[in-house]
């Protein structure tokens, strides 16, 4: 900025082409504001108040992206769950889009266990078996279910039962259930030599080991000598923990 005959200022080229203070404050002068500006606390009352009257009326918009730890609060769904998730972030998993079955989970990070995302709501997969079955086996054997194929690998809340008979007074019949044939009397219900037909159920905390694990009710007698009858099967399932595929 140089001046004229008679004191008018005229603007140079160099000049014109700055923008912002540097176009009208000399280098000492925006020290000086960068100075008051450090110290917020200084500023004039007068301003202070404009300041927060305007805030009020144009508050700015910030992306939710942008702000820090925000994300596991959204409210997102789907089939797979996320890769990489932060501590406390939830997420619903659709079970079963046919059936309406969803699952909600949050991360816990600090879970001892391997499987970090844990059940907090949602409805339980059901499923029952028709007919009747019967076996002279003493060992576990498939009779057609009822079972529910579970989608992600995790321990899962198993609860199951059946109306169960047997044609010899004094013998044991046994119904478990577990993963691909690996049931065992740990986690069954057993009708302890009584005659007639008597209602059992119970739950298990039961562990599905792989994705797409089959949850599924097996049958056997004590003793060979004979048989064991199964009507009104059914088996009710609920995650408790799981883990991404």
């Amino acid at each position: 900025m140089s001046s004229m005959p008679g004191g008018e200022k005229v603007e140079t080229a160099q000049q014109a082409n700055l923008k912002g203070p540097e176009a009208f404050l000399s280098g000492e002068e925006r020290k000086q504001v960068g100075r008051m500006l450090g110290f917020p606390e200084d500023f004039p009352a007068k301003y202070k108040s404009w300041l927060q009257d305007y805030l009020s009326v144009n508050f700015p918009q910030i992306p939710i992206t942008q702000i820090s730890g925000f994300e596991k609060y959204l409210y997102k769904k789907g089939t797979e769950l996320p890769a990489n998730p932060k501590d406390g972030q939830t997420y619903t998993f659709i079970a079963d889009s046919a059936n309406g079955i969803a699952w909600r989970f949050q991360y816990n990070e600090s879970s001892g266990s391997q499987y970090k995302w844990e059940f907090v709501g949602g409805a339980p997969a059901v499923t029952a078996a028709s007919g009747d079955v019967s076996t002279t086996s003493a060992t576990f054997q498939d009779l057609g279910g009822p079972g529910i194929t579970v989608p992600l690998a995790g321990d899962y809340l198993v609860q199951f039962g059946a109306e169960i008979s047997n044609n010899v007074n004094g013998r044991d019949t046994l119904m478990a259930v577990g993963p691909a044939s690996t049931a065992t009397s740990q986690d069954r219900i057993v009708m302890e030599g009584v005659g007639g037909r008597v209602a059992l159920s119970r739950a298990s905390i039961i562990n599905a080991p792989s994705v797409n694990s089959t949850l599924k009710c097996y049958y056997r007698i004590a003793t060979e000598d004979c048989t064991g009858y199964w009507r009104s099967r059914w088996i009710m399932v609920s995650p408790v923990r799981v883990k991404p595929a």
